[in-house]
């Protein structure tokens, strides 16, 4: 049997791994959010934020999900995580704020050292992750339709070049412009960009396997091409 390929975004509800990517992405934008305001060294001269590590998962998976599930499907994906990470920095927040009893006061200053910075640290990310990556999901679903479908690998690997190094950029001017000197800043974005790419690269090739067992599962194949790209309106029909 054929997998179907549709060309505009209907609304799904039996999508059986829409839910599972959905955590995966949501965990790892989480799990990206407590780490970054640290730095790792790994040789003398080479140190990085350790999310660089953890966040290519997330836009690998985005990247799949666009491909297979349509754009509307990714912008919502997103628009969750992004929402969840706004809300865990507001809880934070405040709890920070709020009176602790006297016997705790130790645990709460280190508790308060460790997290104060991290609704701070939220906002930059939010706009550096809502920008990189709704350029990546637009861009890669553009260029489906161009190609009509095929070269996925260099499709997800060209539109993330791109939405990579505006989403490390944004970071770490927002995160350790204070705390560090421009050119110790760039030396950052440009370590950075040049580890993320690398698991790009790597990692674009797994993808193709999960985009085929994905439309081979879901019997799906979604092209936007009757699709207005807002994000800030709901996805309709033209």
């Amino acid at each position: 049997m054929k997998k179907k390929a549709v060309f505009q975004n209907n609304t799904n509800k039996g999508y059986r791994y829409i839910n599972i990517l959905t955590t995966i992405i949501i965990t790892i934008f989480l799990m990206d959010s407590v780490v970054q305001n640290y730095l790792v060294l790994l040789t003398p001269h080479y140190y990085v934020c350790p999310a660089v590590f953890i966040f290519p998962l997330a836009s690998v998976v985005l990247d799949a999900i666009t491909e297979v599930y349509g754009f509307r499907e990714a912008q919502q994906i997103l628009k969750c995580a992004l929402g969840s990470w706004l809300f865990c920095g507001l809880f934070i927040a405040i709890v920070l704020r709020l009176p602790y009893p006297d016997f705790w006061q130790t645990y709460s200053v280190q508790f308060q050292y460790a997290m104060k910075p991290y609704f701070h640290n939220i906002l930059a990310i939010f706009i550096a992750i809502a920008v990189g990556s709704y350029v990546n999901i637009l861009a890669l679903s553009k260029l489906k339709i161009l190609t009509r479908g095929k070269y996925f690998w260099l499709r997800a690997v060209s539109c993330s070049f791109i939405s990579d190094l505006i989403a490390i950029s944004i970071t770490a001017m927002g995160v350790f412009g204070k705390g560090l000197s421009e050119r110790a800043v760039f030396k950052l974005v440009g370590l950075e960009f040049s580890t993320v790419i690398a698991y790009q690269i790597v990692g674009a090739f797994f993808v193709i396997f999960i985009v085929a067992f994905l439309k081979k599962a879901e019997q799906v194949d979604i092209f936007d091409t009757n699709l207005k790209f807002n994000p800030f309106a709901k996805s309709k029909k033209l």
